[in-house]
């Protein structure tokens, strides 16, 4: 299944036969921050795959980048090594989203020698999320077990229900298309 179908339906393809991850990334879905929403669950794998990336089977533990909606999500005593700052993705795609993020991020990524991040999203967003990256020159890593729950208390009618997701995702790849960021 291509990574953008992949993105409208949920169903992704986790990574195999990879290079040691060198970071990850997390991105948000929705904007609840509480300890019952999907982003405190992203905000914590995220934490977990770079603090524990020897358990993964890699070399070491690696740095977790995290937007900011994520680092938000996170109990105190969570440090990530970088938050990304960026505004809330809007419906027009012109500010914020998975875009900006990895731009951000390979900003970082540049400055420190990194490619290779594990990337930490929705399912139903990673699909995408991976393609951005490879056209921003990563190489990034795909793992199972992502959250598929919806955030019913969003601010971003999109990510409250699949059945809103699909046709804004839909929609949104062909503005991404035409804007070069897929």
């Amino acid at each position: 299944m291509s990574d953008l179908r992949s993105s409208l339906l949920g169903q992704y393809e986790v990574s195999s036969e990879l290079a040691d991850p060198d970071c990850v990334i997390g991105f948000s879905f929705g904007t609840d921050t509480s300890m019952q929403g999907v982003n405190y669950r992203l905000a914590i794998s995220a934490m977990a795959c770079g603090d524990r990336a020897t358990d993964y089977g890699y070399d070491a533990n690696v740095p977790t980048l995290m937007e900011r909606m994520l680092f938000d999500a996170l109990p105190e005593w969570a440090e990530p090594s970088y938050v990304i700052e960026t505004p809330i993705s809007d419906t027009s795609a012109k500010q914020g989203g998975t875009w900006e993020v990895l731009r951000n991020a390979k900003a970082y990524m540049d400055e420190e020698g990194l490619s290779r991040p594990f990337l930490v999203a929705h399912a139903f967003l990673v699909g995408r999320v991976a393609a951005q990256a490879v056209m921003q020159g990563m190489q990034p890593v795909v793992r199972g077990g992502l959250p598929r729950h919806f955030d019913w208390s969003s601010q971003q009618w999109w990510t409250k229900h699949q059945a809103l997701w699909i046709p804004r995702e839909y929609i949104g790849q062909k503005v991404l298309k035409r804007r070069g960021q897929l």
